[in-house]
């Protein structure tokens, strides 16, 4: 059996040592039986570059959770927002990327924004 992990901005807070929670998880869990399913939306809204993360640990983020997010920090469909995922695609390989979870938490319209997010990330996908 192996676990997955997904996280939110604090696993990206500095500790009292200074080093983040997310490295520590990293570090301490076994890559056989360890994944992570990082979000972009959390990772980018406490300032954190995911791609930092697929270089230092390739492999160990076969799951992305694909949320963008405005300059204001709120969530916004995927390709409306800030967050630049063709760079974060491109290193699908180095990071072990097979799912991509599509969300926007609070969207005006839940059709529409998934069927934009949808297109937007295929278009760079494909």
């Amino acid at each position: 059996i192996r676990m997955g992990y997904h996280n939110h901005s604090f696993e990206f807070e500095a500790l009292n040592g200074g080093e983040r929670g997310m490295d520590i998880l990293l570090r301490e869990t076994d890559p056989e039986l360890v994944f992570f399913e990082i979000d972009l939306y959390w990772a980018a809204n406490i300032g954190v570059d995911p791609k930092e993360y697929f270089r230092a640990h390739p492999g160990r983020f076969p799951m992305l959770h694909v949320k963008d997010r405005t300059a204001n920090g709120s969530m916004a469909d995927v390709g409306r927002g800030n967050i630049d995922f063709a760079e974060i695609f491109d290193l699908a390989e180095i990071g072990g990327f097979k799912h991509y979870f599509v969300e926007h938490d609070n969207p005006d319209d839940g059709i529409n924004s998934i069927a934009y997010s949808y297109r937007t990330v295929e278009a760079i996908r494909f």
